[in-house]
């Protein structure tokens, strides 16, 4: 019934008076469990729907605000926790503002101390500059048979600077510059597929706190722009 209820993201006088009308002919007024059910069925169906790309835009939140008054839901009532939408607005609005950077050829640079940079087992040269580090994890991308197989290699810190990118785990340690990187690709909705130039196997970087988009964007503006 409410799969394509606010699939434009906006909740119009129009999809109130369908609600309304749902609500009379069923005389769920009257049934306050079946109320309930349906008011939670469209909140459900609506937040999965805007976190499918894992983040959450202002007018997406807006409208979810909206549609939460107007049906007197709270997102604890329906299982969600407050935080996972705090950190897909957080992300939309980092990818809003990495975009409005791209779109001026250039990239927010992340001011580091050499404390900091030792920490995370990168030491940067004096005209490098960092543009991302986050915790990650390593994956060897291989194929038996033409079928394409990922194993974990390793847990640590990924990093990307002006020149470079850099993985830091407890049993690998990958330091590679941008111009021995062939291409950088999404590799589904879990990372990023790094090619090297020569025989070496590609490998795959998943960013733990969900950052994929934002760092292949990054990487891929370098290796366009620069490389």
């Amino acid at each position: 019934m409410f799969s394509k209820f606010l699939e434009d993201n906006e909740f119009t006088e129009k999809e109130m008076e369908q609600l309304n009308d749902f609500r009379k002919e069923n005389k769920l007024d009257s049934k306050q469990y079946m109320l309930n059910k349906t008011h939670n069925e469209i909140c459900n169906i609506y937040i999965k729907q805007i976190l499918a790309d894992t983040k959450i835009t202002d007018a997406e939140n807006e409208t979810l605000n909206k549609l939460m008054t107007y049906l007197g839901m709270s997102l604890s009532s329906i299982g969600f926790d407050q935080s996972t939408i705090n950190n897909a607005r957080k992300k939309a609005q980092r990818l809003d503002e990495l975009e409005k950077s791209i779109s001026k050829k250039t990239l927010p640079e992340i001011k580091s101390t050499k404390e900091e940079q030792r920490k995370i087992g990168l030491l940067m040269a004096k005209d490098e500059k960092l543009y991302f580090c986050s915790a990650a994890k390593l994956s060897k991308l291989t194929t038996r048979s033409n079928v394409p197989t990922e194993s974990l290699e390793d847990i640590g810190v990924f990093s990307v600077t002006n020149n470079r990118i850099v993985f830091k785990g407890s049993n690998k340690i990958i330091d590679l510059p941008f111009k021995k990187i062939v291409s950088c690709e999404k590799h589904n909705k879990d990372g990023l597929t790094i090619i090297k130039s020569g025989k070496d196997k590609p490998f795959i970087i998943d960013i733990v706190d969900d950052n994929n988009e934002i760092v292949y964007r990054i990487v891929d503006f370098i290796i366009k722009n620069f490389y």
